[in-house]
């Protein structure tokens, strides 16, 4: 522990691992309108008395005193605990005013108290601040960090009571908070201030006409585990559920989350999409079901499974995870039911049309409520109303067929949508006589807005249900056009689906993109079925997005490839559709080109498990294994993944392939790829000998082809390459940087983006071996600057192991502790594994151990912990500062 002596600033404030203690007095701006500013005046000075006596006597160190808040740092975690607990019961025991009782919310969290400037700097003393904001009167809150140092050292008297995982404000990672429970003290009433941590998104419009629905899916949700709003589309299943949720969150610690299933017909992606929405990290070769058991088995949680219709069977899998999850319960959405025998059905009935004298129907309340959006001087007189009941009446109450009619007052009188509903309902169109009347409905009014469209806007419509989370102009052009020819104008058709409230513009990366509701989207499937379109569609589709991974993966990496990726990543959901469809297809060499197009998409940005689990059904297409140029491009990329998740196994077996492919179909470049990239992989196994002649070959290869960027590449291996691998390629003097210079030099000039990263990143260790230690920082904070603003979470994870080595290299054990939680962490998350061991460079032992060793167990926890609850912005930042201050 130490005394920081900045400038300006307190010299007795303490910096290393502190606890941070804020507190104030509930409703004091009440209080004083209530008592009167002399009775306040005296009352605030007990206040002030009998919380400085307790902090006093514990050691605390004051910071400040801002109205009725104070500040305190201590530098024992169990003293600071004290002093809360001594502050509390000295407000409780104290004979205050009448109508003056003093009640006052305590927050605790322990991390590193970093001097800048005159003050602290840093993201845990803020996050002491917001702990405490979320207490109650005379609750006391601590943090997970604190926990853990005092829960073996509490107080006489006191226990701690697990409030379950919150997000704060501003901090983008949840905190599991717990509370100090004093005997003699009444417990308070209710929970914290805030909601629970979970994914909810806020409600954007009032949810009209659904109380009574909200009051017994509460009940339902109470005594079954297992709930399903069931409905046809349309009829606001998704809404009615989030809105449930919203309500019920608190009583969930351990928060309410939704899991959207709309994009997925696959259920063997069940568990996947649930493992991302809940944000649980990845676990290296953990499957995603594993991990998905292993997060709910001891949380309490509520889970809202939205659109489940297209995934017959996974009932069984909910059920499943009730049995191993004693503590969730979930919340479903579906067409249909689950079919299971714990599951309780709430069956959706349409928006009350009917009123009587004293309210308005709920379903005109919310036609009038939408035709305002499209119409914002829309006021409906009493003959107007009555079109507009009757409106709803014809639509059957179900809000999207309400929302849709509204829509379109912005172009006709509620006369006129009336007569075209009216004549649309009494011819009916195609959809089975067994189907419920409200859904025929629902049909006929999509039906009627599909029948006002031209005929090439119809087409365009139905071919952009092949779409999953929409596209941009380029795609919808490429995937939209007809095998029999008569391609549409698909921007004129696009505004015209615009202007019918058919398709949602949405900004993308880089220009608009168009977006279906999920029931116009099926509506819109089933008219692509019917036509025989389909199958054209569909492969269109597929080929407009191979095409989009192969034009961007020239460019991973490369100087652009932080848009690259962006654009990579809005489309994720089309890219894995059109993987998908291509493996259902049976297309074999449209699979083989996505797995060479998309690794390294999957590997900057940390999606290595999902590469791992679709990589051998695109090798396993039938076709898929004859020895061609396809096949050997996808076996690079398997051997690649394999290579970046830490499996130097499946990543030799899949490079030896790559070079006897080569071999082969004679692929001299093929080969010399291959033998490059199974020399690294061996290297890391230690088998530097047959590594060597492997680089040889590959050398003369590229020589003799005059690829000059590969022959670069061989270069830095058997050189300066030998840096990574532990090894002393050449020695390790100031020779060595002018070395490293020069291949760098040379890879800038190739535009080898790449490695000439691999080079700076070299150039900041060998400095700090030698000693330099301002040049380590340039060279380090360059290479972590550049990964993190090219959008690679895969290096730049790397670079938080390696800046936690710097910082133990200087004996900075504080920041390499906090910065070893963080590389932890998102490890786990994007799944990557170094493939090499960067310690042995320095020579030093590992810097968890030198740093355990020098700050103690409970401290060393603390930081990790304090790293771990960083978002990955926050961790970048904070590595950016420390390499910064040594420069």
């Amino acid at each position: 522990m130490t005394t920081s002596r900045v400038p300006g600033r307190r010299p007795d404030l303490p910096t290393g691992t502190v606890t941070f203690l804020f507190s104030d007095i509930e409703g004091s701006t009440r209080l004083v309108q209530e008592v009167g500013p002399d009775v306040f005046r005296a009352t605030l000075e007990d206040h002030h008395r009998l919380m400085r006596n307790a902090f006093s006597a514990h050691g605390g160190v004051e910071r400040g005193t801002q109205g009725d808040s104070f500040a305190v740092i201590f530098r024992e975690t169990p003293a600071a605990v004290a002093a809360a607990v001594a502050a509390q019961r000295a407000l409780a025991d104290h004979a205050w005013p009448p109508g003056a009782t003093v009640r006052v919310r305590i927050g605790l969290h322990t991390g590193l108290g970093l001097a800048g400037g005159d003050d602290y700097v840093g993201v845990d003393i803020h996050r002491a601040a917001r702990i405490a904001g979320l207490a109650q009167g005379g609750q006391t809150v601590i943090s997970d960090a604190t926990r853990a140092l005092v829960e073996r050292d509490l107080p006489p008297g006191t226990s701690l009571r697990d409030l379950g995982v919150h997000r704060l404000r501003d901090m983008t990672h949840p905190e599991r908070l717990f509370e100090i429970a004093v005997a003699g003290i009444s417990p308070v009433a209710g929970s914290l201030r805030a909601a629970p941590a979970g994914n909810l998104p806020g409600a954007l419009t009032a949810l009209v006409g659904r109380a009574h629905d909200l009051d017994e899916l509460a009940r339902l949700l109470e005594a079954s585990r297992l709930v399903t709003i069931v409905g046809p589309g349309g009829i606001g299943k998704t809404s009615l559920a989030l809105e449930l949720a919203r309500r019920v969150a608190p009583d969930y610690p351990d928060g309410a989350w939704l899991a959207r299933l709309d994009a997925v017909s696959d259920g063997a992606l069940f568990d996947t999409t649930v493992v991302d929405a809940l944000g649980i990290p990845d676990a290296g070769t953990r499957t995603p079901a594993a991990r998905l058991e292993d997060h709910l088995v001891d949380r309490t949680s509520l889970i809202v499974l939205d659109n489940l219709e297209q995934l017959p069977g996974v009932g069984r899998r909910i059920v499943d995870l009730l049995g191993i999850a004693p503590g969730l319960r979930v919340l479903a959405t579906s067409r249909a039911s689950l079919g299971v025998s714990v599951e309780q059905i709430y069956p959706l009935e349409p928006l009350a049309i009917d009123g009587d004298d004293r309210a308005t129907p709920d379903a005109v309340v919310l036609f009038v409520e939408r035709a305002r959006r499209a119409r914002p001087t829309y006021a409906p007189d009493a003959a107007d109303e009555a079109t507009v009941a009757a409106i709803c009446r014809r639509v059957d109450g179900l809000p999207l067929g309400i929302e849709l009619a509204a829509a379109q007052v912005r172009i006709l009188p509620t006369r006129a949508i009336l007569d075209r509903l009216e004549r649309r309902l009494d011819l009916p169109t195609a959809g089975g006589a067994d189907l419920p009347a409200r859904h025929r409905t629902l049909r006929d009014t999509v039906a009627w807005s599909y029948d006002l469209l031209d005929p090439p806007a119809r087409a365009v419509l139905r071919r952009l249900a092949v779409f999953v989370g929409g596209s941009r102009l380029d795609e919808a052009e490429r995937a939209v056009g007809s095998a029999s020819g008569g391609e549409p104008d698909v921007l004129s058709s696009l505004t015209a689906l615009n202007d019918h409230s058919l398709i949602l513009p949405r900004s993308g990366v880089d220009g608009p993109r168009f977006a279906m509701l999920d029931t116009i989207r099926s509506f819109a499937r089933e008219r692509l079925e019917e036509s025989g379109e389909s199958e054209d569609a569909r492969a269109r589709h597929a080929a407009a997005y191979l095409a989009l991974a192969e034009a961007e993966a020239v460019h991973l990496p490369g100087r652009d490839q932080a848009i690259r990726l962006e654009r990579l990543t809005e489309d994720h959901d089309n890219l894995r559709a059109a993987v998908a469809s291509s493996i259902e297809a049976g297309d074999a060499e449209r699979g083989l080109r996505f797995a060479a197009a998309l690794w390294r998409f999957w590997q900057l940005r940390g999606h290595l498990a999902e590469a791992h689990a679709v990589m051998p059904r695109l090798l396993g297409i039938p076709g898929a294994e004859r020895d061609d140029a396809l096949r050997l491009r996808a076996m690079e990329a398997a051997g690649g993944i394999a290579y970046w998740r830490g499996d130097m196994a499946e990543a030799r077996a899949h490079y030896e392939e790559q070079v006897r492919i080569a071999r082969a179909i004679g692929d001299r470049l093929g080969e010399a790829d291959g033998a490059f990239n199974l020399a690294h992989t061996l290297t890391i196994g230690g088998e530097t000998d047959p590594a060597a002649a492997l680089l040889v070959g590959a050398g003369s290869l590229y020589t003799e082809l005059g690829h000059e960027r590969g022959q670069a590449r061989v270069d830095w291996a058997r050189s300066a390459g030998g840096l990574l691998n532990g090894e002393t390629g050449f020695d390790l003097g100031p020779e060595a940087l002018d070395v490293l210079a020069a291949m760098h030099a040379r890879f800038e000039a190739l535009d080898d983006f790449l490695y000439a990263e691999l080079c700076v990143g070299s150039l900041a260790w060998v400095n700090l071996v030698l000693g330099n230690v301002g040049e380590a920082a340039r060279w380090g904070d360059r290479a972590m600057r550049t990964s993190w603003q090219a959008g690679s979470v895969s290096d730049t994870t790397f670079s938080l192991r390696a800046a936690a080595i710097v910082a133990a290299e200087t004996e900075r054990w504080q920041e390499a502790a906090t910065l070893l939680g963080a590389y932890e962490e998102f490890e786990r998350r994007f799944a990557v594994r170094p493939p090499v061991i960067l310690e042995v460079v320095t020579g030093r032992a590992d810097p968890a151990t030198l740093s355990r060793e020098h700050l103690g167990d409970a401290a060393f926890r603390a930081a990790a912990e304090s790293g771990r609850s960083m978002s990955f912005d926050e961790a970048v930042d904070y590595a950016l500062r420390m390499i910064g201050s040594l420069a």
